[in-house]
């Protein structure tokens, strides 16, 4: 396997990336209620960066062990589990 091949993104796997990390950063930040101060959008690029960055590379190392054994791979966003995500963080709270 080349290393040429670990690190070939197709347009949509990088947009379903950065969907989800902005989503899920999103979900982290988000208030109790509707008070969107300062403070959230603090927290929404410090999460944005800690969480998107574990994130990003925990889906990319399943991407990258599936292709080291052969296996084509590549990440899918679920936009459903991540609105429900979103969701319940509003209504819940958690």
């Amino acid at each position: 396997m080349s290393m040429n091949n670990l690190f070939k993104f197709s347009k949509g796997e990088l947009v379903d990336l950065l969907v989800s990390t902005f989503a899920i950063a999103l979900i982290f930040a988000w208030p109790r209620g509707f008070s969107f101060d300062l403070w959230f959008f603090i927290l929404f690029i410090v999460y944005l960066f800690t969480v998107g960055a574990g994130f990003i590379l925990h889906e990319l190392a399943h991407r990258t062990v599936a292709r080291h054994f052969g296996a084509w791979s590549e990440f899918k966003a679920w936009y459903e589990g991540l609105a429900l995500g979103l969701i319940l963080k509003i209504i819940l709270g958690f």
